[in-house]
């Protein structure tokens, strides 16, 4: 759809053609960026205070494994949900006022 508003002639073009190409561009270059970052959790999560005490726990016998890996997944899962809950915020606002009706 951006590709045809760009195709059309300077007087039927939407002024804000160009920002939806280049928000559509930039939500493509952040799910990019997005699944790099996204293989970073584990070893975010690995290295959290949580984990670190949990291994601590793992390493003297007090937990076993089953629990040890419980701790790092849940751990995972605050990572990548803070994660989305800042893309979604920083992500909303631009898209809401590109839709807006002038």
């Amino acid at each position: 759809m951006a590709m045809y508003m760009l195709g059309e002639s300077c007087h039927t073009r939407s002024p804000f053609a160009y920002l939806h190409l280049g928000l559509c561009s930039g939500y493509i270059t952040y799910g990019i960026t997005l699944v790099f970052y996204a293989s970073v959790f584990p070893r975010l999560a690995r290295n959290t205070q949580r984990t670190k005490d949990a291994r601590e726990k793992l390493d003297q016998g007090l937990i076993d494994t089953t629990e040890y890996e419980q701790v790092e997944s849940l751990e995972r899962n605050r990572l990548s949900n803070i994660s989305t809950a800042h893309s979604n915020c920083t992500l909303s606002k631009p898209y809401t006022v590109s839709q807006k009706q002038y």
